[in-house]
């Protein structure tokens, strides 16, 4: 890889290790439901019928909306953001624009973008610190996106464990499952 190229997947494992907090408490919670970790949209959202033949995004858990570039060269694309624009907010990663639900919209993109929503009224736990290993940051701070909904809501779980046992199960249940409100 030349040098740009390999500045553009450093950035994107970066991105991967912040967001370990949200993807670990989504495979828990699948563990647990069977739901999905990563899902096409009408499975959060089936009563928005548009979203039934979309097969060119994603969702990871219930607050991250990704749209893969997949077109060679492409300097835009068009995402739609499911839900309704009375009841729906999506706040794009890059630049925190809020955007209605229920609508198309047009992004700019370039080989480095990863378009990326969060879900209005989700909470995601992310640690934003730099490390090597998901060990070496276990103790870290924690940042919580706060993605406020309509109403100025917002609610989220986190999951933590020791990351390295089986004590999470029983007998000894060793574990953190927290519901976070705002």
């Amino acid at each position: 890889l030349d040098k740009d190229k390999l500045a553009i997947v450093r950035r994107v494992i970066r991105l991967r290790y912040t967001l370990l907090p949200y993807w670990y408490t989504c495979f828990q919670a699948a563990s647990v439901s069977g739901e999905p970790v990563m899902a096409p949209l009408w499975v959060h959202f089936p009563r928005d019928t548009r979203t039934f033949a979309l097969d060119d995004a994603h969702m990871v858990g219930p607050a991250l909306l990704v749209k893969p570039v997949t077109a060679p060269g492409a300097t835009s694309i068009e995402v739609y953001l499911p839900g309704s624009a009375t009841h729906d907010v999506w706040y794009n990663a890059k630049d925190w624009s809020a955007s209605a639900g229920g609508q198309q919209v047009s992004l700019s993109v370039s080989l480095d973008t990863i378009p990326l929503f969060h879900r209005g009224g989700q909470l995601v736990v992310k640690r934003e610190r730099v490390r090597r290993s998901s060990h070496l940051g276990y103790r870290d701070p924690l940042t919580l996106i706060v993605a406020l909904d309509v109403q100025g809501r917002c609610t989220g779980r986190f999951y933590l464990d020791d990351y390295h046992t089986h004590r999470y199960q029983a007998p000894e249940r060793d574990f953190a499952l927290m519901e976070l409100t705002f």
